[in-house]
C-alpha cells in the first residue's frame, strides 16, 4: 500500500430541512490507518464488550435479533460508524480506554 493524504468528502443530507453537510473522512490509505487497525485489535482483545452484536445491514439485524436474549431490561441501539470517527474527542477516547483497562486488566505495563 502506498500511503496517501486522507480524503475529506461532504455529503449533503437532502432529506433534512436545512440540508446540513456531513463530513466524511476516508483515511484508509493514510499512513496511520494500519497503526489504528492494530491498536483497535489490541483494545478489542483487552477490552471485550459483553452482549454486543455486529451486523452488516438491516436484513442481518432481523435474522440476528431472533438469537438475542431479549427481556424488559434489553436496550438496543444501532450505529453506522465505520470510518466515521472524525468528531470523536481523542482525550475522551483515551480516558475511556484507560478506565476500561484499569477495570479489566491488572497489568501496569499493559495499562501504561
Amino acid at each position: 500500500m502506498k500511503p496517501s493524504t486522507p480524503q475529506l468528502k461532504a455529503h449533503i443530507k437532502t432529506h433534512k430541512e436545512y440540508k446540513p453537510i456531513r463530513q466524511v473522512l476516508n483515511n484508509v490509505n493514510a499512513p496511520t490507518h494500519n497503526i489504528a487497525e492494530q491498536l483497535n485489535l489490541q483494545l478489542y482483545i483487552l477490552l471485550p464488550l459483553c452482549n454486543t452484536y455486529t451486523v452488516k445491514n438491516s436484513t442481518e439485524i432481523e435474522h440476528e435479533k431472533v438469537k438475542m436474549p431479549i427481556n424488559e431490561q434489553t436496550k438496543m441501539i444501532t450505529l453506522d460508524i465505520k470510518y466515521m470517527y472524525i468528531n470523536l474527542s481523542i482525550k475522551g477516547i483515551l480516558r475511556a480506554a484507560k478506565t476500561w483497562l484499569q477495570k479489566t486488566v491488572n497489568k501496569p505495563e499493559t495499562n501504561k
